[in-house]
């Protein structure tokens, strides 16, 4: 056992006196009690306990002459100061946790001794936040004590701290399955350098204790909290259920811990993830994926794609259950869902209860490739022209010759594909397949655009041009929208920035937290709808951004093209209003939409 004496003791006391309530007496050299009307606040400066059992705990008072009464003894959950507690800014306690204690009376310099405060003291040692504690009295006159501040022999907190290593615990896998019979087990201690591993799978009807363990590891020199089963020469027999348990020593400690409460798991085989689609290569830009588990009973699923970079995810599905099968749509929040590269991410769990263990994830998953695969026995397209839509419209129009159609079309726009494109999007009409993108290409620079035909998973080589257009004015061109032309260019405060909060401290100099690095290139705009187009139509489609948060539109102007999500979109009467009201004001912010 170890005895600690803590004697630094920040102190002070506060008065519910008419017109005392904000007063401070963090300074004062005596600490008053008085029922209803006086509490004392102390905060003594508690060692590292993280982990240790208390085996006792007291507070002693010198009295400057006390009658007999009640102290109760409240923990503080909240933070304070000596130098700025008043009644009004008080902190609160647990009264849940309070203890009281009766007292005699005390002479002047006499201890007034306050037990029973291991419980309190042990829950700081298990992780609960230490703010002090406050003291209260059944006394209806004024109790006097010696403050820190006094110069006297005043507070002191006295502990008794068992040496003995506080038993493990956080025990994994415990109460579950896990795919495998050797399992690594994995606990939670403090300050480990050694520990000791039993495992156990007693007959049916007897308890672990009861029986020789059939597993000992021995004292093992090691800070690891875990023990990988698979590196003994044991193997727990049968599903199970099996047990196990350890002990540990902490450092600077002389005997071991009691052993941990056992911990119980099964064993059950992960089912194998089949992938029923795509078993291959593929180019179909909403493709259905479709899997299945090899044994047992599909319970939940999930699936996502990726960009190459697997962080970069373009879609989930979220958690889902019945068959694993879905079809990925097109575009996800504003963003073409598959590109080339990319890959597809699949995840099932069986009925079984599967147990939180250490490289056992509980479920069956898999990592399917996005890939296209060139072939040049795939025919090409031919005659590829491109053409804008009207005079200064930013949309481009493509046309290209085949003998015969293909599975899918592949555009590239100076080597990154950029949009998969089916027969349902497309016009065909005297061997000519038109199409007509929505912006995507930016004005006033030569780029070399592409298009290929996809069979299956193999695509033809390119039909190629070189291409450069201008645009007039800004434009808008929401998902499956119409249009919007605008007149004026005042795009403004177009640069790349992060996105960020500032918090700004009771004390200190404000801080900026980013809660989005770099989230895209972000701006404003400020103009009219264009009167040449139709106004309300362009209105509504306004009305229609602003409604949505999921909506996303290019924003085409000089020579930049990139997709945006719109802020506050708003469309007012002009002041200088025109027959039939066809002049508009148009404002809106936009946040730059990665694709």
């Amino acid at each position: 056992m170890t005895e600690l004496t803590i004697t630094e003791v920040g102190d002070t006391w506060v008065n519910g006196s008419l017109g005392r309530t904000g007063n401070n007496y963090g300074s004062t050299q005596h600490v008053q009690v008085k029922d209803g009307e006086r509490r004392a606040l102390l905060l003594p400066k508690l060692p590292s306990l993280a982990g240790r059992t208390i085996v006792d705990a007291y507070l002693v008072g010198h009295s400057t002459g006390t009658d007999a009464q009640t102290l109760t003894v409240s923990p503080v959950t909240q933070k304070w100061q000596p130098g700025r507690a008043t009644w009004g800014n008080q902190p609160s306690v647990d009264s849940g946790a309070a203890v009281a204690v009766a007292v005699g009376a005390a002479a002047d310099g006499e201890v007034v001794t306050i037990a029973g405060l291991g419980p309190m003291i042990q829950a700081v040692a298990d992780g609960t936040d230490w703010f002090g504690l406050r003291i209260s009295t059944s006394s209806t006159t004024a109790q006097k004590f010696y403050a820190t501040e006094s110069g006297a022999p005043a507070w002191e907190l006295h502990l008794t701290v068992s040496d003995l290593t506080q038993a493990p615990d956080g025990l994994r896998p415990n109460g579950a399955a896990v795919s495998g019979a050797r399992p690594i087990l994995a606990w939670d201690a403090e300050d480990q350098v050694s520990f000791r591993v039993q495992v156990d799978t007693p007959a049916t009807g007897l308890d672990p204790d009861d029986v020789a363990p059939d597993f000992d590891s021995g004292v093992i020199v090691g800070v690891d909290q875990q023990f990988d089963l698979a590196a003994s020469a044991h193997t727990p027999a049968g599903a199970g259920p099996h047990y196990w348990r350890v002990q540990v020593t902490a450092e600077g400690e002389a005997e071991t811990s009691e052993w941990s409460d056992w911990a119980s798991f099964t064993v059950s085989a992960m089912p194998t993830l089949v992938i029923d689609s795509p078993t291959g290569p593929f180019g179909d830009p909403s493709p259905t994926l479709a899997a299945h588990l090899s044994s047992g009973t599909l319970s939940h699923w999930k699936v996502a794609v990726t960009g190459p970079d697997r962080a970069d995810v373009r879609f989930r599905s979220g958690l889902r259950t019945g068959p694993l099968l879905i079809e990925v749509p097109r575009r996800h929040k504003g963003r073409r869902t598959i590109v080339d590269g990319g890959w597809i991410y699949f995840e099932a769990a069986d009925d079984v209860d599967r147990a939180v263990a250490v490289d056992d994830p509980g479920v069956a998953s898999a990592w399917v490739p996005i890939v296209l695969a060139d072939d040049d026995s795939v025919a090409s397209p031919t005659n590829l022209t491109v053409a804008q839509v009207g005079d200064g419209d930013p949309r481009l129009r493509w046309a290209w010759q085949r003998a015969e159609a293909a599975d899918a079309w592949v555009l590239a726009v100076d080597g990154q594909n950029f949009e998969i494109i089916t027969a349902e999007d497309i016009t065909l009409a005297g061997g000519v397949y038109t199409w007509t993108d929505s912006g995507q290409v930016s004005p006033l620079r030569p780029h070399t655009l592409t298009v290929r035909a996809l069979e299956g998973s193999q695509v033809s080589e390119p039909a190629s041009l070189t291409h450069t257009h201008t645009v007039t004015g800004v434009w808008l061109l929401p998902d499956d929208g119409d249009p919007i032309r605008l007149a004026g260019t005042a795009v403004s405060g177009f640069a790349n920035t992060s996105r960020y909060a500032r918090y700004t401290p009771l004390q200190g100099a404000p801080v900026d937290v980013i809660y989005e690095a770099n989230p895209g290139r972000m701006g404003a705009f400020a103009g009219t709808v264009d009167s040449r187009e139709d106004v309300w139509a362009a209105l509504d489609e306004i009305e229609r951004l602003r409604s949505s948060r999921t909506r996303f539109a290019q924003l085409v102007w000089g020579s930049q093209s990139i997709r945006v999500r719109l802020v506050d979109p708003d469309a007012t009467s002009a002041d200088n209003i025109l027959p039939n009201n066809l002049a508009h004001d148009v404002r809106f912010e936009f946040v730059e939409v990665d694709d």
